[in-house]
């Protein structure tokens, strides 16, 4: 029987359970230096030998005794006899006493009874003879043996990451293996009978698998950890338990997504209910990421993910990867920035809100904006810089309040477009040197917002011309016409036919919005035609998205779509021409350089004449 949420736990509970009921890998492996950066120290790591081994000349010079040379100068050169010749990798020699010299270099040993060495620049050679115009002070450009590392120095604290520094110090110190902790083994797989491969044909009701993936190359970044996929599990309780058990059994932790809700056919959590001790938690109050499950089984972490792919990134991120960071030994990576809103957000009571953000650079502050959609919609996580945890004690968080942002990228863009880009702006944004930060926007929203959101740049839409002097402080970069009309099937008939049949109720008309600039010029369209015999309203289905609509008309379930054209689209339906919508690339005048928008505006030419409707 389904098991229904009933106790909650708050989020920041979830995260300390986590991260107290496991335990760092205490297991010892050997390995070679050279295969050591990244891993865990599991012992602490002493000097054998001094640093520098010997007492060596720091320049390429001369080997006195420094008495000799006490009152040179250039106008009162002292002459030395010179003796020998010491090069690096000589073994130790003595110095031939006062009034001698000997050449020495860089690294070499120096003699015993020498106190200093003078650079070659301060000295002239004639023969035999070398002529000193500087005097030097005892020991100078002398490293003396130890002075850099003593004999039995502490070079690695035990439980420490090895990177290339240290790794480079205990090089020079003779080390060629050290001890380390083994490896975290993590097993990871996904539930569910609708998944498939990327590069497997799709079909209705099955969807490409994501979250196993994306579990196994955050992951890839660890040094100390290993991953090893176990596919997809049916929705099967005999399988899952087989499958769970023998991950389990092969790894330090485990990963499954999916299979975690309350629903009839979700075995995952079960299986983990099965186990000794068995669940610690099921169910976060946290959105999204909600059916979140962790238990043990024996002392080995089971990390249940939601199915929904954004949603078991989030939840990866912010709970179960500080418990794994824990186990592995290594130093979180998380970044955070402050931020400041600059639109409101909705908040659901009693839950902890995960608010994917974009963020965007103004003047000397960083803003920051919702990206909305639903916790399937993994697109988002294209569209953001950043997440940020917001508390459930209130019902929004307002503009200008200030949020600490978790980055996901350390690229924050310097400008803000608000709006859908369509195939005309994408190329105009693509050609841009400082890509911003697209907020996306439904275009019967833009104008509401824009005055809020201050965008450097707007797409407006509208079934008349687009007059900038109704946006304050915006001029025009670009305006052009988007044809529009109706897709359908067959596309017999003319635009007339296809409209009487519609209201005649023998075809299904559908389309976006109700408020979009296409539903309105084709109103007008038909109040000036004289198609006035029945209220719109009951023509026509609205539909969430464009391509919604479109697999609405292929599919049957649907037989017209209205919508603006697009030449570059795919999907076998034949489109009938009924007008045209005006567009309008809106600049902020205060913020928006137009000469750095030469190039992309004549891209903008370029593309509306290759997109041109024939």
């Amino acid at each position: 029987m389904a098991k229904i949420f009933r106790n909650l736990v708050p989020f920041s509970e979830a995260i300390a359970l986590a991260k107290k009921h496991v335990r760092p890998v205490s297991d010892i492996e050997v390995v070679n230096i050279r295969e050591s950066t990244g891993r865990i120290t599991a012992e602490d790591i002493f000097s054998d030998i001094p640093l520098p081994p010997f007492t060596r000349s720091e320049v390429d010079g001369y080997a006195i005794i420094s008495k000799d040379i006490v009152n040179a100068s250039p106008d009162n050169p002292v002459y030395l006899h010179l003796a020998g010749k010491i090069e690096i990798g000589d073994p130790k020699t003595t110095h031939p006493g006062p009034g001698k010299c000997m050449y020495i270099a860089t690294g070499a040993v120096v003699p015993a009874f020498c106190d200093s060495v003078v650079m070659v620049e301060d000295a002239i050679q004639s023969g035999q003879r070398i002529s000193f115009i500087r005097s030097v002070s005892k020991w100078e450009n002398i490293a003396h043996a130890g002075e850099d590392l003593r004999r039995g120095a502490l070079i690695v604290r035990r439980g420490s990451l090895i990177d290339p520094r240290t790794i480079g110090v205990m090089c020079a110190t003779g080390i060629e293996k050290v001890r380390v902790y083994r490896k975290l083994k993590i097993g990871i797989a996904s539930s569910g009978n609708e998944l498939i491969q990327p590069g497997e044909p799709i079909s209705a009701g099955r969807i490409y698998e994501s979250n196993s993936t994306y579990v196994e190359t955050e992951l890839s970044g660890f040094r100390n950890i290993s991953t090893k996929k176990y596919g997809f599990i049916p929705d099967d309780m005999g399988e899952t338990d087989r499958t769970l058990k023998r991950m389990v059994e092969e790894n330090d932790a485990i990963i499954v997504s999916g299979g975690t809700s309350a629903g009839e056919g979700d075995f995952v959590y079960r299986m983990m209910e099965s186990c000794e001790p068995g669940i610690v938690f099921h169910g976060v109050a946290v959105k999204p990421g909600t059916p979140t499950v962790f238990a043990l089984s024996g002392g080995k972490p089971m990390f249940g993910l939601p199915g929904f792919p954004v949603s078991a990134m989030m939840i990866f991120r912010t709970i179960f990867l500080p418990a794994i960071e824990k186990m592995s030994g290594e130093t979180p990576q998380d970044r955070t920035v402050e931020a400041t809103l600059g639109m409101k957000i909705l908040i659901r009571i009693g839950f902890t809100s995960l608010i994917i953000l974009r963020l965007a650079r103004r003047e000397n502050s960083i803003i920051a904006y919702p990206v909305n959609g639903a916790s399937g919609s993994i697109s988002r996580l294209l569209d953001a810089e950043g997440f940020a945890v917001v508390d459930g004690n209130r019902k929004f968080a307002d503009v200008g309040e200030k949020v600490s942002v978790h980055l996901l990228t350390e690229r924050i863009p310097d400008h803000v477009f608000l709006g859908i880009p369509d195939e005309i702006v994408e190329k105009f944004i693509a050609s841009m040197e400082s890509v911003p930060a697209v907020i996306r926007m439904e275009e019967d929203s833009v104008p509401d917002f824009i005055h809020e959101v201050k965008p450097d740049f707007a797409l407006v839409s509208g079934p008349e011309s687009i007059d900038p002097a109704n946006f304050r402080n915006y001029s025009s970069a670009a305006a052009y016409d988007i044809p529009y009309g109706l897709y359908s099937r067959d596309g017999s008939g003319s635009a007339k036919s296809i409209i009487e049949s519609i209201y005649a109720g023998k075809s299904r008309l559908v389309s976006i919005s109700e408020n979009d600039s296409v539903v309105s010029a084709f109103r007008s369209y038909l109040a000036a035609s004289g198609w006035v015999s029945k209220p719109f309203s009951d023509l026509i289905s609205y539909l969430p998205t464009r391509e919604a609509c479109l697999s609405s008309v292929s599919s049957g379930e649907a037989d017209i779509f209205l919508g603006k054209f697009r030449k570059l689209e795919n999907h076998g339906l034949k489109f009938t021409h009924i007008g045209e919508v005006h567009q309008s690339i809106l600049l902020y005048n205060e913020t928006v350089d137009m000469q750095a928008l030469e190039r992309p505006l004549q891209v903008v030419k370029e593309v509306i004449a290759g997109l041109a409707f024939s």
